[in-house]
């Protein structure tokens, strides 16, 4: 597991992560039935998605205004003052689009999450996603590992 002494800089990292898949969210990247605006509504599994392949780190979720919410969690080291949840998508409830604080302040009754909890269809959405914010990496690693799961 990767750790984040810094958090500073990750956060800086993320919120330039943020502003890169922003124009790229659309009807179908968000999970279906999302409202349009604000425009991360409905992207918060594959916006956590990428960001754990990006920066590591775990999966965490909650429920928000009685949805599944899912963001991440990074371990801190000594300098960073321990774990940090950072949402990338807390926009969609009302705060800004980058919301981070010490891990479980930001959302009651977080889980940890598996990356094997992540079904196909959230993983298309995050492959198509990454594909046109320009992530080829991240793409690429979708799209290879889309068909290696086995089917739930």
């Amino acid at each position: 597991m990767t750790t984040h002494d810094d958090a500073t800089e990750l956060l800086q990292r993320l919120t330039e992560f943020r502003r890169t898949l922003e124009p790229a969210f659309g009807p179908d990247t968000a999970v279906s039935g999302s409202a349009p605006s604000p425009p991360s509504t409905g992207h918060c599994a594959v916006v956590a998605a990428l960001t754990y392949l990006r920066e590591g780190g775990e999966l965490v979720s909650t429920r928000v205004e009685g949805e599944s919410h899912w963001f991440n969690r990074f371990p801190g080291g000594v300098r960073a003052g321990g774990d940090l949840d950072v949402d990338l998508t807390a926009d969609q409830f009302g705060g800004p689009p980058v919301r981070s604080g010490p891990s479980g302040t930001l959302y009651a009754q977080t889980r940890t999450r598996g990356w094997a909890e992540l079904n196909a269809e959230t993983l298309q959405r995050a492959e198509r996603l990454a594909a046109r914010a320009g992530l080829d990496d991240l793409s690429t690693k979708l799209r290879s590992g889309l068909f290696d799961r086995p089917e739930s």
